[in-house]
């Protein structure tokens, strides 16, 4: 929040004022009487070749702009070729119960903890894929969404989820306040349109017939299911049904992709993430990188230089790179390091040194090996402080399965700009509606049969949007 000298109040910049002539991205502004209309823009003369590691453009929408900004959202799904979704909860409950051997347990479990907590943010990344150039480089345009949601219905908060939402950032005062309201479970008659906003969001996307990437995803679905859709089935296997023709033209799962096909050393979020990056950067010069669009905004990535000229391993976290998470944290402050990003280039830097006797020691002479396969020097941008932000979160998921499409797809040598669909990339069938079961050598496969049939609530549902179309 800032109040200028004109006595305008600038509230949700998505950078500070003072940082306007690196992005020049702002949200909207409110002066002390009334609402100034809110503005999208990228000033051209303030606009450099690189932007800053720590910003993404993310719009975030609260109950005082989605009306505004609705369609807006609608028409980035529309016309999206995949969509990547994440959200934040309040809470999951009990750990263990979540990780059940049985999948029906499992199941359960996770539909009794939607049922009993809320979501706080819902992340929306729009990825529209266009064409590849006489550069071999992948043109795709990108809008990510953070939304702010507010349930109406009586809701559990987890300690501990707070404590890690609230160090990563999240004010709690702003959903609550700001949020968008939504109620769970079936519609109901006595429904209003803000209500609504959030509760169309599963409906739209389903409408659009676009393909849903999302990162260790049964438990987002079945969230999304209570939360914003309809009352979660009793029964997984009419959860599966349902899924299967709300989202009928894919789901992907990054984490499992992850796990079974790409084999890395760890296949949390945010790894997957820098290990993209690296290698879209290392594939630059030899066969399709892909380009990130947002608006008139170029990004790539670009590991860069780093201020840390060494990185000793004995101060590395081992537990939190390699799961994703550090027990102490929550419990103590450990004071080893925790920056993902720096540890990936360490680890990098190590294998380097092994295959040349003279290679680099120094992650500053390794950053300056990752530049000469870089192209004009940009690089995508991710806010230190919204990690775990939903916006952010999706679009590191989009991201990853971009790498994914590289790497296991024949992509098609499109010559023209129309929008390339995700079923036109040859290899990814294997990957089609595969949901991650943690602790499981095999997927939940989300399919119909005969034997499967879809639940009442979601029929229900089907007829009442067919009747207000």
């Amino acid at each position: 929040m800032r109040i200028t000298e004109s006595g305008v109040m600038g509230i949700q910049f998505l950078i500070p004022i003072s940082e306007l002539s690196k992005m020049a991205f702002v949200e909207f502004y409110f002066c002390p009487d009334e609402e100034v209309e809110k503005s999208f823009y990228l000033d051209k003369d303030l606009m450099s070749d690189t932007v800053d590691i720590d910003n993404l453009p993310i719009i975030n929408l609260n109950k005082e702009n989605i009306e505004r900004e609705w369609m807006s959202l609608v028409d980035s799904i529309n016309e999206s070729s995949f969509i990547s979704l994440d959200i934040e909860m309040s809470g999951l409950g009990e750990r263990k119960k979540l990780n059940n051997p049985s999948i029906e347990e499992r199941y359960k479990s996770i539909k009794e903890a939607a049922s009993k907590f809320s979501i706080l943010s819902f992340g929306i990344s729009c990825f529209k894929i266009h064409f590849i150039n006489e550069e071999k480089i992948l043109q795709v345009e990108n809008k990510t969404f953070n939304l702010a949601l507010n349930c109406c219905d009586y809701f559990m908060i987890d300690p501990e989820s707070v404590k890690f939402l609230i160090s990563c950032g999240h004010d709690f005062n702003y959903y609550f306040q700001k949020g968008i309201e939504y109620y769970k479970g079936n519609d109901r008659k006595d429904d209003n349109t803000s209500k609504q906003f959030a509760r169309n969001l599963i409906v739209q996307i389903s409408a659009a017939e676009k393909p849903i990437v999302l990162h260790n995803g049964l438990i987002d679905l079945i969230f999304l299911y209570e939360n914003l859709y309809a009352k979660t089935p009793d029964n997984l296997m009419k959860f599966v049904a349902d899924v299967r023709e709300i989202f009928k033209t894919g789901i992907y799962d990054t984490k499992f992709i992850s796990d079974f096909y790409d084999r890395s050393q760890a296949s949390y979020l945010e790894y997957m993430f820098y290990k993209s990056l690296y290698e879209n950067t290392k594939r630059t010069n030899k066969n399709v990188c892909f380009k990130i669009k947002f608006g008139d905004y170029c990004y790539l990535s670009d590991f860069g230089d780093n201020d840390e000229n060494e990185l000793n391993e004995n101060l590395i976290c081992k537990q939190y790179f390699l799961h994703g998470y550090c027990s102490r944290l929550t419990i103590e402050k450990c004071d080893k390091i925790h920056d993902i990003k720096r540890i990936f280039r360490f680890e990098i830097n190590k294998k380097m040194i092994k295959r040349n006797k003279n290679g680099c020691d120094k992650l500053s002479e390794m950053g300056e090996i990752l530049k000469v396969s870089s192209l004009d020097n940009e690089t995508i941008s991710i806010p230190k402080g919204l990690k775990h932000n939903a916006g952010c979160d999706a679009f590191m998921t989009g991201y990853v399965m971009l790498y994914f499409i590289n790497k296991f797809s024949n992509v098609p040598n499109k010559g023209d700009l129309r929008k390339i669909l995700l079923s036109e990339f040859d290899g990814l069938e294997r990957f089609n509606f595969n949901l991650n079961l943690s602790g499981k050598d095999y997927p939940l496969i989300i399919q119909k049969s005969n034997f499967n049939s879809v639940s009442v609530q979601h029929q229900e549902k089907k007829l009442r949007i067919s009747k207000k179309e």
